[in-house]
């Protein structure tokens, strides 16, 4: 009696993977070829549409399944599967139409709000004493710290559902992360921040714009 191999399923659920861009591979008429890396070291290709483009050091967190690279059905053909099997790829992600999120590149963020930090201390070594600039920096370094994880939380989301939590998430985060300060300089905590969060971010940028051109 002849037993057949029991061949395991393709896992064929959506997950999030966090990637790194490490290489851009190929572009052609339908789109771009990156090489990525995702968190468990797995070397992926990751595959974008033509107004996608993305650079080497990117980060992405996607909503996606990773399947095989298949091989050609016409053995006359390229057979890609192979020429990616001999970089260390088998697997792939399309990007295109799948929710994802731009992350900062690895440390990025930290490093240049610590060179900030150091040159306006450089300037004026009294700053470090000043209130705002410690409820400033405090709020930044909470931001870049704490901010991809805060939007890893809605992924899944519709983007007007990202888009709103983003700007909900900038004001907790910057609230929690001069929490300390706050209770030691005022001893008190504002509750409402998270209203004018919502009313003045969008505004933000129409504001600074007016102020520029009143300058100006």
């Amino acid at each position: 009696m002849r037993l057949n191999p029991v061949l395991s399923k393709p896992n064929t659920t959506e997950t999030v993977h966090e990637l790194v861009v490490t290489k851009a591979a190929n572009t052609n008429t339908f789109g771009h070829q990156y090489i990525a890396v995702t968190t468990k070291k797995e070397r992926v290709l990751l595959q974008t549409n033509l107004s996608q483009r993305l650079t080497v050091g990117d980060r992405l967190l996607v909503q996606a399944k990773l399947t095989p690279i298949q091989a050609p059905r016409n053995p006359m053909d390229f057979d890609f599967k192979t020429y990616m099997l001999r970089k260390g790829v088998v697997r792939k992600i399309s990007l295109d139409k799948k929710p994802f999120v731009a992350l900062a590149r690895k440390n990025a963020g930290i490093q240049g709000v610590w060179v900030s930090f150091v040159l306006l201390l450089f300037v004026n070594p009294r700053f470090i004493f000043d209130v705002g600039f410690q409820l400033s920096y405090a709020a930044v370094f909470g931001i870049v710290w704490m901010m991809p994880h805060w939007q890893r939380l809605f992924l899944k989301q519709h983007r007007t559902v990202r888009y709103l939590a983003d700007l909900f998430g900038v004001g907790v985060i910057a609230q929690l992360a001069i929490l300390p300060l706050s209770l030691y300089y005022f001893n008190q905590f504002p509750l409402l921040f998270w209203v004018s969060n919502l009313v003045l971010v969008p505004l933000l940028g129409f504001i600074i714009t007016l102020a520029i051109a009143a300058v100006g």
